[in-house]
């Protein structure tokens, strides 16, 4: 008989063992039932809400990344975007700057306040009081260049420019351009 029960009891749920054996009541083996069908209810509920709950935590972490990226990348390309400006600047004054092989006359401008002076030919250095020609500034380096393109690289980027349009001395040269016509006697007594 002990091995039938064994067999029996091996086959069967504790639960229905425990009616069988008379220990508990139908009634009472219902309400236990229930409670533990409530208790995995509540614990299944809490696992989903701990789910739900880690999900949302990923997720704003996976947006906060994705914010950040935009960001880092938003930097880079306006870094990128820089530097191509830099490189068109640099690339406009090489080009078009303004070689004089006389440089026997030195042009006074300023550049942030201070006084500088670049060493140009006659010619160049009335073109620049004329505002024909202009002084760009790279690698503190200084190029003359004409005006024209000194306003392309102004709509760049107007730190490079340096427009040297000296309107007294433009007014003295075209005085003295007027009366070189005229020729002044030797005996002239001032």
């Amino acid at each position: 008989m002990s091995s039938f029960l064994e067999i029996d009891i091996m086959g069967n749920s504790l639960q229905e063992q425990l009616l069988k054996a008379k220990l508990v009541d139908k009634k009472k083996a219902h309400q236990t039932a229930q409670e533990k069908r409530k208790k995995v209810k509540q614990q299944n509920k809490k696992q989903v809400s701990s789910v739900d709950e880690n999900a949302l935590k990923i997720q704003q972490e996976v947006e906060a990344q994705k914010e950040r990226d935009r960001v880092l990348n938003q930097q880079k390309m306006e870094a990128l975007r820089a530097k191509e400006i830099i490189a068109q600047i640099k690339q406009l004054i090489i080009m078009n700057q303004v070689v004089s092989d006389f440089t026997d006359n030195p042009h006074n401008f300023v550049d942030n306040g201070v006084i500088k002076t670049l060493n140009v030919s006659r010619q160049v250095k009335k073109q620049l009081g004329k505002g024909v020609l202009a002084i760009a500034s790279i690698d503190e380096e200084y190029y003359v260049i004409p005006t024209v393109v000194a306003e392309k690289i102004a709509q760049r980027d107007e730190k490079y420019v340096i427009i040297s349009t000296d309107t007294e001395s433009a007014e003295v040269e075209e005085e003295d351009d007027y009366y070189a016509e005229y020729q002044i006697p030797d005996d002239l007594m001032w």
